[in-house]
């Protein structure tokens, strides 16, 4: 009937005003002026009125470009949600992490008291069998103890492993200045400042991998320097200059100026690279760090190791949640300032807790666990969150309608490089985290016996 009705159905108004004439050749919009002198009046209508209206547009001199989206923010009722998100998750941060502290505490003291008493058992045998010799004897403090690394058995992949601390180190560095420059309402400036800060970031990041391969037994300063220097800034110029050539071919407003293009390039080869090299030789010249040995895995252990690795990335990966749906979303939504709606100051502390989560799993997982490979192992314990991030951003991206196949490929290429970047942050926490307990266990240890 309804149908029926939309196809009979005729205006019976009379003497309708210009804006509401069906059969006149210019339309007009309705104002104030037009209905109150008419020389019909107000004019009684039955089924369907016409309605128009106006939209006038006045330019607000006081917001600038950069900042256009914040009208539009306030409609997100977020922010208190994810207050009581973050504070629920720093509780239980803390309340593991005071946990963690007195375990490793108790362990320790434990196992200095019995090694000690093994010590002196052995002490007494040495003196009473070789009384007139000069015989030092050393004994083995299992993994709470080990004094150098010429008895350490190096990581597979060596260089591999370094230049990925490097890199992570680098990132993390970068996303933590970028922050804390947003913490200064310096929006405007945040791609200046990220590639900033990224390029003189290559100083430590070469530091960190250098050191470590020469931890790990490595004979060369220079290939840290080269996987570091042009590793992941490699794939990240690679990425960066497919999207921006799809984006030129369809003439698109992000697309990235020539001239833009050469100062990357630029700030690439003449800034990061020659950092990481010099990194890289200064780190060669320090100390070796010392490296925990461990045991072969056996077919249960392997078991062990992979359902670690599975809870060791899905804790972290939902204390961070919040803050990175924010992120995709913002994203997704192409309003970079809407981000600013949550605080930045709470997407620091998110992140803050996401990596103290990886701290703490990735402690007591390898502490306990006499496993083989035990810097892959930190690593991959810190870095598996990055799975979870990467399966969330596919399911979240499929929630979109791409409207062609470059779209698609834009955003499946950003979320790729994105979670590589993930995995080298809390990879390389998991992994220095977990050399330096080694190091503080083993002065508690030196200090106790």
């Amino acid at each position: 009937e309804d149908d029926e009705d939309d196809e009979d159905w005729s205006p019976t108004m009379k003497n309708p005003i210009e804006s509401c004439d069906p059969f006149a050749k210019e339309k007009k919009h309705t104002d104030y002026k037009m209905v109150t002198d008419s020389p019909f009046g107000f004019q009684p209508a039955c089924q369907r009125i016409f309605f128009t209206y106006d939209v006038i547009w006045i330019e607000n001199k006081d917001l600038e470009w950069v900042n256009r989206w914040d009208p539009y923010v306030s409609q997100y009722g977020y922010v208190f949600q994810n207050k009581i998100t973050i504070s629920e998750c720093l509780s239980r941060v803390l309340a593991v992490a005071i946990l963690i502290t007195i375990v490793a505490i108790f362990r320790l003291r434990r196992k200095c008291y019995r090694y000690s008493e093994i010590s002196k058992k052995e002490d007494e045998e040495c003196e009473s069998i070789f009384h007139d010799a000069e015989i030092k004897c050393d004994f083995d403090k299992n993994e709470v103890q080990f004094d150098s690394t010429h008895h350490c058995h190096p990581p597979s992949a060596p260089l591999l492993l370094a230049a990925f601390c490097g890199s992570g180190v680098q990132l993390l560095g970068t996303v933590v200045i970028v922050i804390m420059s947003l913490l200064r309402n310096q929006s405007s400036l945040v791609v200046t400042t990220f590639i900033i800060s990224y390029a003189l970031m290559g100083g430590p990041a070469g530091y960190f991998s250098g050191r470590l391969y020469k931890s790990f037994q490595g004979n060369s300063w220079k290939k840290p320097a080269y996987l570091t220097a042009f590793g992941f800034p490699g794939i990240a110029f690679c990425i960066f200059f497919i999207v921006n050539f799809m984006l030129a071919l369809k003439w698109g407003s992000t697309m990235v100026s020539l001239m833009d293009a050469v100062v990357l390039v630029f700030t690439f080869l003449c800034i990061l690279t020659p950092g990481v090299f010099f990194g890289s030789w200064l780190g060669f010249k320090h100390q070796s760090i010392a490296i925990p040995d461990s045991s072969r895995l056996s077919g249960t252990q392997r078991l062990v190791l992979i359902l670690s690795i599975f809870f060791g990335g899905l804790i972290p990966f939902l204390n961070f949640f919040w803050g990175y749906f924010f992120l995709i979303h913002d994203v997704g939504l192409r309003m970079p300032s809407a981000f600013r709606d949550i605080g930045f100051d709470k997407l620091l502390i998110n992140f803050g807790i996401m990596l103290l989560t990886c701290v703490e799993l990735t402690l007591p997982l390898v502490y306990f666990q006499n496993s083989y490979e035990k810097c892959w192992y930190s690593f991959n314990i810190g870095g598996a969150s990055a799975i979870f991030f990467f399966l969330y951003s596919l399911c979240y991206l499929w929630t979109f309608s791409m409207v062609d196949f470059s779209s698609f490929l834009h955003h499946f290429l950003f979320i790729n490089l994105t979670c590589f970047g993930i995995y080298l942050m809390t990879g390389s926490v998991g992994l220095l985290s977990s050399l330096l307990f080694h190091k503080l266990a083993h002065a508690y240890d030196m200090r106790q016996s």
